[in-house]
């Protein structure tokens, strides 16, 4: 939850749901952060908070809940083409150190064949490396003045218009997200029917 912790509630504003949807993940920066998206009784709002070396960094956005209309999210993985590119190309340098080292050492068959079998596993570390889980969230808002969260985690070359990827941080699932896939459109809509008493519906219940 962030609504009284690090967002100050308006008048009368209560937590009606509150996600740990995704993860901001960057080995350049050194940031892991959480992102929440938390549903009010009047704001949708989303929030992460880093820190590194540097200090603490902050994505904040929000929006009236009434206004939210569409919210598009995606969940699965993604692949850094050009990070993989550049990993093979390193690979293939390795390996003709290899068969030289190794050729001078002993015949020019048994060279070719080791530096192969290490550029075949260098290529196949390169690849996992590559691979990472990939969330994306855009929700829109009814007046069509753009995306309230663009948070992109699907392009090969892990670039979009958000500020996170500019940064080369890339998004992956959270703790909270099946959860949220499954109940977000249902809560948005309720507290825009039903007002205050979709508090109550969504409150936790207690085991």
């Amino acid at each position: 939850m962030i609504l009284g912790i690090n967002i100050t509630p308006s008048e009368g504003e209560q937590s009606v749901k509150s996600y740990q949807c995704t993860e901001f993940v960057s080995r350049f920066f050194g940031i892991n952060s959480k992102g929440y998206l938390e549903v009010t009784n009047k704001r949708l709002l989303f929030q992460a908070l880093g820190q590194n070396i540097r200090g603490w960094s902050v994505i904040h956005k929000e929006v009236s809940i009434s206004e939210v209309s569409d919210i598009k999210i995606y969940k699965g993985s993604t692949f850094n083409l050009l990070l993989f590119i550049a990993g093979i190309l390193l690979d293939l340098f390795v390996s003709t150190v290899v068969y030289r080292g190794v050729g001078s050492f002993t015949s020019d068959g048994f060279g070719m064949f080791f530096a192969i079998g290490a550029f075949a596993y260098g290529a196949y570390l390169v690849y996992i490396w590559c691979k990472k889980q990939a969330f994306s969230l855009i929700i829109n808002t009814k007046g069509g003045t753009g995306n309230v969260v663009y948070l992109a985690g699907i392009s090969p070359f892990n670039t979009g218009n958000s500020a996170a990827s500019r940064a080369l941080i890339y998004t992956k699932p959270g703790a909270d997200t099946e959860i949220m896939l499954r109940e977000i459109g249902a809560v948005i809509l309720d507290v825009q029917n039903l007002g205050d008493y979709a508090i109550e519906k969504w409150k936790p219940s207690v085991v």
